[in-house]
């Protein structure tokens, strides 16, 4: 879901009210490789389960070297 909606705002200019641009995830290979950050990286399961029941603020923190993402941390605001 996350993913989706980083692309909605980056490839297909639909965007919700609050959405932020960002450098990373304009990027598709980086909105593709979302999947196995977010695995990698940390979400509690009120976080997850508040994802899933949408309109919820989160923030995503972005880790990684070179410019690569490696994972990331995803908290509800």
């Amino acid at each position: 879901m996350i993913r989706q909606d980083r692309a909605n705002y980056h490839r297909f200019n639909i965007r919700d009210r609050g959405d932020q641009g960002d450098g990373f995830f304009a990027n598709a290979n980086n909105r593709a490789a979302m999947e196995r950050m977010v695995r990698d990286g940390r979400m509690s399961p009120s976080a997850a389960r508040a994802v899933v029941q949408g309109d919820v603020w989160i923030k995503v923190r972005i880790y990684g070297r070179n410019g690569r993402g490696q994972s990331v941390e995803v908290t509800v605001n």
